[in-house]
Order: C-alpha cells, then sequence, then structure tokens
C-alpha cells in the first residue's frame, strides 16, 4: 500500500447509486462528510470532489460516468495521486 504524504493531492470520489441508498444514510452528504474528514485528519489537500448526479449502479461502465473519466484524466495529469 502506497504511503501518502501530508499535503499530498487527493480526489474524493463519491457515487450513490439509488434513492434507497441514501435514505439509508449513505447519500452525497454523508459520503462527503466522512471522506473530508480522513483528509483532513491527514492533512491532504483535497483537489476536487467528484459526483455524478444521478443515481450510477455499480453495473453502469465507467465511459458512461463522466465525473469519474475526469477523476482518471486528472489522475493521469498528476493533479490528483490518490483517491478517496
Amino acid at each position: 500500500m502506497k504511503t501518502i504524504s501530508k499535503n499530498e493531492s487527493v480526489g474524493i470520489y463519491i457515487r450513490v447509486s439509488s434513492k434507497k441508498q441514501a435514505k439509508a444514510g449513505k447519500g452525497k452528504e454523508v459520503q462527503k462528510d466522512i471522506c473530508e474528514r480522513i483528509a483532513h485528519n491527514n492533512n491532504w489537500k483535497i483537489y476536487k470532489t467528484y459526483y455524478n448526479e444521478n443515481g450510477v449502479s455499480g453495473d453502469v461502465k465507467i465511459k458512461h460516468r463522466p465525473e469519474f473519466m475526469e477523476m482518471l484524466k486528472d489522475g493521469k495529469d498528476k493533479k490528483i495521486t490518490t483517491v478517496i
């Protein structure tokens, strides 16, 4: 496992697959809060939070997830080095 240094630039990826998941307390805001706390507790800089507005099932191919594709590009361009 890679050790993440302080001030590392990280991306947060949030995916909510259904309204049921959101209602069960695992929605966008809950996930975002948890990920932001992880970054803060480790002194990591959050470059961007990636989230597709509509629920995206796990069987949807990544090419149909615009924010996921942008996150991959940002990783390739070294804008982020780690994803929470």
